[in-house]
């Protein structure tokens, strides 16, 4: 038990920085994204990525562990920390081990906010680029009829760009 205790805590803080290394990318990318700098968001997220494989190994690490606590529990079904939480004794553990989930949980959070801001930022570049796009394919004289009896009989349109992507 105490074996599976230490892989445990062991296991939570692995992942509790693995979140916060992704924390830290997630800030980055706000400036990256105002900045519209394409390779470097490219860069950092396949950053991301690895962080993101290397949680997913420590959250199944994480349950196998929890799997084994349960077994030693005279098979108890536990699925989450924080049901497993009363079947330790160890007070200083379960301090602990309860501490690192809400670390975890609170990083998840920030993430989460970061990710909906990133999120409206990369909304807000591709309207941009969208509104670009339709003021270099359409002809600025279509929404203009006051000389269409006149002037604008004969004229050919002219575009830019012939089509728009």
């Amino acid at each position: 038990m105490i074996e599976s205790i230490k892989q445990l805590k062991e296991a939570l803080l692995q992942e509790s920085r693995m979140y916060e290394e992704v924390l830290i990318l997630e800030q980055k990318k706000i400036d990256i994204i105002k900045k519209a700098k394409l390779k470097e968001l490219e860069k950092i997220t396949e950053e991301e990525q690895e962080f993101i494989f290397k949680i997913g190994t420590y959250e199944r690490i994480r349950s196998s562990v929890i799997a084994n606590i349960c077994e030693e529990f005279d098979g108890k079904q536990v699925y989450t920390i924080t049901d497993m939480l009363p079947l330790i004794r160890d007070e200083k553990d379960k301090k602990t081990i309860d501490s690192l989930r809400n670390q975890i949980l609170n990083t998840i959070e920030e993430i989460k906010e970061i990710n909906k801001t990133n999120e409206a930022l990369m909304k807000e570049r591709l309207d941009f680029i969208h509104f670009s796009m339709e003021l270099l394919t359409t002809d600025p004289a279509d929404g203009n009829n006051y000389d269409q009896g006149v002037v604008g009989q004969g004229k050919q349109k002219t575009n830019l760009f012939d089509a728009s992507i």
